[in-house]
């Protein structure tokens, strides 16, 4: 048998890893059979507890939403919604009976088997009762049938919800539980784990201490032995090398002899191969770009195939001893040389030859190449060049440079290049004592077309603009997109201001007109605002900031003109700043207040409705106007929390007037859009106990502009309830006729404006009568705005209006003095009062501002 030490180092080794995998792998056996454990218990969680607890889950959603539909089949007596609501009751039962199905699949512990079972009892109690119920609602017995409904079906409900609860409770312990497993299952596992890797340690330093003792420490000796060789220690260079081994180590002894006798010969002949390697490491360097050598005597040493491609040589000039002149003729031959004159390139490359200096330039052929040319004198005389193709670097380079620069949609320059644009032309104005305008310009209503027509629409026209632009301008001016459908203009040299208004006017009428983007029609308008320096600034940032101003007052003042920077602009900037600080703490420090406007039923004489609009109590400004906060408010978002706290206090208020008499409450587009609009109004009604048919939404065509079916969706679930739509300011849209046929609104508001002009003008009169003619053959009632005549209320009581809305009766008032308020209002229907209250001229405009159009949007056009 052989010694161990005669056993080869990999037979060694392979033996020590295979007992410490095989260890390992023991261990780690008895770690997956708990892992199996543990997933069995996974499995159990997810495969039966989970479904449970959704199925539970969903049984209680279905049980409180039949309740709720239910509890408002009590209060509805319109037949149409008992209907709808009918339907919906339905659908939670069937919803009801299928998770009752899934529940008794899955299976369960027989606690939880009883506890199903008397919710299944007492739900179809509660159906039972229902069932007997609701036919009473329809007949005198009514009251009655409401009184079972509170006393017999509302806790068989509670009942069953304690049952569900039940469920979740037992199945939440039986998690518990499984989960407790899973946890002791995982901990056992884990310290299978951690001991096989121990172990594995374990067996590892073993296998290192003995590589290190057997195998390194020899091999150490070998090494330092060389070290000596090399540096010409020949003697006693085995003194510590043992010779008596075998295996590999004993192997790699015997080489070293044989390496040490041959070390001799191969320092000769590195000597002869140094020269080579030199010359071979030179080329190779230089091997990705076009290569070529030429001796003293100018003939070719070398050249690779990428110089021979540059300048397409036949394989006979590419050949070692082929003269440079033979070469440089083939190549002006075949035009492939820099400059007009040949013979004048052909000197100044042999001039260069012969100063034997390094050049480095960047050349372009007559082919339109570009190559990046080093030219390297050698030591002895010839030459080493290298030549690299660059043209498609400088031209991704000028892409990339243009890119930085300019817009990546209209390829206008964008804020850089524009930055870079304003320096010069400052620079330049600064030079010559002159003028510089900023003309900040941007699209009026251009978010309407992106929201209608779509972003692909948008680009188009935003590049059709900017095309428009570039007509317009001179060759030293520069356009410029700042982002959106921002705009600016740098005009520099010119007659200031008369060259700048006439600028501005040929950018709003050239902008104005029609465009065809993407295969749509549109029609947008531009607004300018105008800042010239040094008058109004002298930096690109100060002029940028003064332009804006001025096309914010441009666009507050009717859009499609243009505006110069005046110095208080900024301060009503500030202004502004300071009122939208104010504004967001208003709402917490409960500065606003809702006062309301009666609506009379023009056939019966009473209030049947009032409408909610809002007003700032400021601690220091005293009433702000809706017109100088609400737009603010839709703009940094805050419309969305007011108009809930409007809905809410306007239902609130409402449940104490008497009964028949509607809160209506607008709603401005943004509070629409938003997704907890539905759970706001539920929620309202709830806490007020208002019947949803005694609230009233308001809203404009800009709601349905957009003509979504998320939009459409919305108004139907909010008209479930129960709760009216109107259409406000019907007749000063563009497509309020299409709204009507798209949704069954309740009521149509004529606005004043119409009502206003009834008098004097009879296009006024026959739009009322239309109005009026269309809403009796849609089933709608018809509201006229802003009576302020006996005479006009006459007029539209004539054309058939069911409801009157305006001063003659009542300015809008707080909610206090409502009772008074409908005294009033019963004396003007009366005749007692056939003008409104004596007040002076400006009292009476100043509450038209505060009452009127304006204060639509004031209420949060809820």
């Amino acid at each position: 048998m052989k010694r161990f030490k005669d056993i080869s180092v990999g037979s060694k080794l392979t033996l020590g890893f295979g007992l410490a995998l095989l260890c390992t792998v023991t261990v780690g056996v008895f770690g997956v059979a708990q892992l199996r454990s543990l997933n069995k218990v996974t499995s159990e969680i997810t495969g039966i507890w989970l479904p449970q607890v959704q199925i539970v889950d969903e049984m209680k959603r279905n049980l409180a939403e039949h309740q709720l539909y239910a509890t408002l089949r009590m209060r509805t007596e319109d037949s149409q919604q008992m209907a709808d609501i009918d339907k919906e009751m339905a659908r939670e039962s069937e919803e009801m009976l299928q998770d009752r199905r899934a529940y008794r699949r899955s299976a369960g512990s027989p606690a939880e088997q009883e506890l199903f079972d008397q919710f299944v009892n007492l739900w179809t109690a509660y159906q039972d009762s229902l069932s007997s119920i609701i036919p009473l609602l329809d007949t005198a017995e009514r009251t009655k049938a409401a009184n079972e409904f509170e006393a017999v079906s509302l806790p068989t409900v509670a009942a069953a919800a304690q049952r569900l609860d039940g469920l979740l409770a037992l199945t939440n312990q039986r998690s518990t539980a499984a989960a407790a497993m899973a946890d002791r299952t995982y901990t056992i596992a884990q310290r299978l784990v951690w001991a096989a890797i121990a172990f594995a340690a374990v067996c590892l330093g073993v296998l290192v201490a003995w590589i290190r003792h057997n195998v390194s420490k020899p091999i150490l000796a070998v090494s330092e032995a060389m070290h000596r060789l090399t540096r010409g220690e020949h003697r006693s260079t085995l003194v510590a090398l043992r010779k008596d081994r075998r295996d590999e180590v004993g192997i790699l002894f015997s080489a070293f002899s044989g390496y040490r006798a041959s070390l001799e010969r191969s320092i000769a002949l590195a000597r002869d191969a140094e020269l080579e390697r030199q010359n071979l490491a030179a080329a190779a360097a230089n091997m990705p770009v076009g290569l070529c050598m030429f001796d003293a005597g100018r003939r070719l040493v070398f050249c690779n195939q990428a110089y021979a491609d540059f300048y397409r040589l036949p394989e006979a000039l590419t050949h070692p001893g082929s003269r440079w002149a033979d070469l440089m003729r083939f190549r002006i031959a075949a035009g492939l040389y820099v400059g007009q004159d040949p013979d004048r390139y052909l000197e100044e490359l042999s001039a260069t030859i012969d100063r034997a200096e390094r050049v480095v330039s960047l050349v372009e052929l007559r082919d339109g190449r570009t190559i990046d040319l080093i030219h390297q004198p050698l030591p002895g005389g010839g030459w080493l060049a290298t030549h690299h193709d660059v043209t498609d670097l400088r031209r991704s380079e000028a892409r990339i440079s243009h890119m930085a620069r300019h817009d990546g949609l209209t390829d206008l320059p964008n804020r850089i290049l524009f930055r870079e644009r304003a320096e010069d032309a400052l620079a330049e104005m600064a030079r010559r004592d002159g003028k510089v305008a900023f003309l900040c310009l941007d699209l009026d209503h251009f978010k309407t077309v992106n929201d209608t027509l779509g972003h692909p629409v948008g680009d188009a026209l935003l590049k059709e603009v900017a095309a428009r632009l570039k007509q317009i301008v001179r060759e030293d001016d520069t356009v410029a997109r700042l982002g959106g459908d921002e705009f600016v203009i740098i005009q520099n040299g010119v007659d200031q201001p008369v060259d700048a208004t006439t600028l501005a006017q040929l950018v709003i009428d050239a902008l104005s007109a029609p465009y065809i983007a993407d295969g749509h029609g549109v029609t947008v308008s531009a607004s300018v605002g105008i800042s010239i320096a040094p008058d109004d600034g002298t930096n690109a940032d100060q002029l940028l900031k003064n332009g804006d101003m001025a096309l914010y007052r441009a666009k507050a003042e009717g859009r499609r003109t243009y505006r110069f920077f005046e110095p208080d602009m900024d301060a009503r900037m500030q202004a502004r700043r300071f009122l939208e600080l104010d504004l967001r703490d208003a709402l917490g420090r409960q500065q606003f207040e809702i006062y309301y406007q009666p609506l009379l039923n023009l056939e019966s004489g009473k209030v049947s409705c009032f409408e909610a609009l809002l007003r700032w109590h400021h601690p220091t400004r005293g009433i702000v106007s809706p017109s100088e906060f609400i737009s603010l408010a839709e703009e940094i978002g805050l419309i969305v929390p007011i108009g809930e706290w409007v809905i809410k206090q306007a239902c609130l208020d409402a449940a104490s007037w008497p009964e028949g008499i509607r809160v209506a409450v607008n709603l401005s587009p943004t509070q629409f859009r938003n997704a907890r609009l539905l759970s706001t109004i539920v929620a309202a009604l709830d806490a007020s106990g208002l019947p949803a048919n005694r609230l009233e939404l308001e809203i404009t065509e800009t709601v349905l502009l957009a003509n979504t079916q998320a939009t459409l969706a919305m108004l139907q679930q909010i008209h479930l309830l129960g709760v009216h739509i109107a259409m406000d300011d019907f007749g000063t849209g563009y497509s309020s006729l299409s709204y009507l046929r798209s949704f069954p609104f309740d009521k149509i508001k004529i606005d004043q404006s119409f009502v206003k002009d009834a008098e004097d003008i009879d296009s006024s009169v026959a739009i009322i009568r239309a109005v009026t003619s269309l809403g009796n053959s849609l089933g709608m009632q018809t509201t006229a705005e802003g009576i302020e005549t006996a005479e006009q209320l006459e007029r539209v009581r004539k054309e058939g209006c069911t409801e009157a809305q305006g001063f003659l009766f009542s300015r809008p008032l707080p909610a206090r003095e409502i009772p008074a308020m409908l005294e009033r209002t019963r004396a003007v229907v009366a005749g007692d009062i056939s003008e409104p209250a004596p007040e002076t001229t400006g009292e009476r405009k100043k509450e038209r501002v505060s009452a009127g159009r304006l204060d639509k949007s004031a209420s949060a056009r809820a």
